[in-house]
């Protein structure tokens, strides 16, 4: 993969930007998109489940304006919230030879902090539960992830925290 925009401008190249919602971790589709029109050379495959998702980015993306002023404060503010070591829910990982539900443990933190305590700890933690044990930490996942996450150092933890909510059921 090419790194350096001066290397990608100068073969004439596109990159395609996989997930530019980052698995709706990030919620301002009018942040994520002026910021890619300010970058030509960067080509989206957004997933969109709305027709008024779609309407918002097409808006966006007509008035070819970047990021400046507040909207620049915003997005850089957003980018240090999130950090770099997020799951985008792209499910390249799956499927685990183990039937491990990756993407569910390496969200957990997320739901954890939306997710009602009590829905957690009765529906989903329990599922957890019952299949975190499984992982033989065989790095399937970890080489399919095209973020290079630390899925299986994440299982451990989301193990522990789940055996410890369940237990408190």
């Amino acid at each position: 993969m090419v790194n350096d925009s001066i290397s990608v401008a100068a073969r004439d190249l596109g990159v395609i930007v996989m997930k530019p919602m980052c698995g709706r971790e990030f919620r301002d589709a009018e942040l994520a998109f002026r910021f890619l029109s300010g970058a030509p050379r960067l080509v989206p495959i957004p997933g969109i489940e709305t027709t008024a998702e779609i309407e918002e980015i097409v808006r966006v993306v007509e008035e070819r304006r970047g990021l400046e002023g507040d909207a620049r404060r915003r997005a850089e503010e957003t980018a240090r919230r999130l950090g770099t070591a997020f799951c985008r829910r792209c499910g390249y990982c799956r499927p685990c030879p183990e039937g491990i539900p990756v993407t569910a443990a390496m969200t957990f933190a997320g739901l954890r902090k939306r997710m009602p305590e009590e829905k957690l700890r009765n529906d989903f933690a329990p599922k957890l539960a019952r299949t975190l044990p499984n992982c033989t930490e065989c790095g399937t996942c970890e080489e399919a992830c095209p973020y290079d996450l630390p899925t299986i150092e994440r299982i451990r933890a989301v193990r522990q925290e789940v055996k410890e909510l369940v237990r408190t059921a």
